[in-house]
């Protein structure tokens, strides 16, 4: 069996993609997924937004911002699958855990998934 054969699933959603990350300097991009630039926004401070997590859909990037909230050493994530992609036949999701180390620093995991509609 090849590695490149083994599918993980959360219930029903194909997990596509599930990555953790050093955050130093607040912004992670993620280029060439899924045809998409992702850009990751980490606030420092509240913008005063209601939503913890603001998406910004452009035609070939996708800039998410992820409010001050995730920073906290005990961490937070988002409360379910967030979904921002729709297909003909499939949505695609995501969701974050983040947690901060020392100051400034953030360490989070970021998980994509497929649900087939």
């Amino acid at each position: 069996m090849n590695e490149n054969d083994i599918k993980f699933f959360d219930g029903d959603d194909e997990i596509i993609l599930s990555k953790s990350f050093n955050i130093y300097e607040n912004k992670l991009k993620i280029s060439k997924f899924l045809g998409f630039e992702f850009i990751f926004i980490f606030e420092k401070e509240s913008l005063n937004s209601k939503k913890d997590i603001l998406i910004d859909t452009q035609e070939e990037k996708i800039k998410i911002t992820i409010s001050n909230k995730f920073r906290n050493s005990i961490g937070s994530m988002s409360s379910d699958k967030i979904p921002f992609l729709q297909k003909e036949e499939e949505k695609i999701l995501f969701s974050i855990f983040g947690k901060q180390v020392g100051k400034n620093n953030l360490h989070i995991t970021i998980n994509f998934y497929r649900r087939k509609i």
